[in-house]
């Protein structure tokens, strides 16, 4: 039996996604979901989320597609969300979901089981699985970052390069996933592999060598 193959998609206009066999260090990018990027019109960032999901399933199978809950609408209390961003998360989600079923995925419906027998991945349960202890709500996003870095799934280079948190945020799911459906083959995150894997790279440079000085010419 193959390793069990898992997308994470941080669903937005502009999204995140990680791809990879449990345990071993997963691919990832960000972008939108319409080539006309933010200012497209719902109905197009619908359609692309729908021809991206069937493209990237049909490139790279996969066993269970994770897709992160949506924060509900409250009314403009601090730290919510507004209606129009759940609106076009809870769509994607539609969507996305429905796409991977169509395709046959095997559990398009996500993680962990309630008494009617639905499946969903919420932020909360990211947040405490991946990281060492809760953060501040304006700490989180960051501090997932940093620690995909750490763990080396994505350069600091790559991290800066993207619109926002996306892509960090759909590794961090990408690993919940991971450590909900086979957590005694998800990949070490705690902080002593951390270290371990710092002191492994700090090693690594060391021992690169050093390029030649070109002398100035006069």
């Amino acid at each position: 039996m193959t390793t069990p193959r898992i997308l994470a998609i941080d669903a937005a206009a502009h999204f995140g996604w990680a791809y990879g066999p449990i345990g071993q260090i997963p691919k990832s990018g960000s972008q939108y979901f319409a080539k006309s990027g933010a200012g497209a019109s719902y109905a197009n960032i619908m359609l692309g989320a729908m021809r991206w999901t069937t493209e990237f399933l049909t490139a790279y199978p996969a066993d269970y597609v994770v897709v992160e809950r949506a924060v509900p609408d409250t009314g403009g209390i601090k730290n919510s969300t507004n209606y129009e961003t759940s609106e076009m998360k809870n769509g994607l989600i539609g969507v996305i979901v429905a796409t991977a079923r169509l395709l046959k995925v095997r559990n398009p419906d996500l993680i962990i089981s309630d008494q009617r027998g639905e499946h969903r991945l919420w932020l909360s349960t990211v947040r405490s699985k991946f990281l060492p202890k809760k953060p501040k709500e304006d700490n989180a996003k960051p501090m997932i970052r940093q620690k995909c870095i750490d763990l080396g799934w994505i350069t600091q280079a790559e991290a800066l390069a993207d619109k926002g948190f996306d892509r960090t945020d759909a590794l961090a799911n990408w690993y919940c996933a991971c450590l909900l459906i086979d957590p005694k083959n998800a990949p070490p995150v705690d902080p002593l592999f951390l270290a371990a894997e710092r002191r492994k790279r700090e090693a690594e440079a060391r021992s690169q060598p050093s390029q030649p000085t070109v002398p100035e010419r006069f």
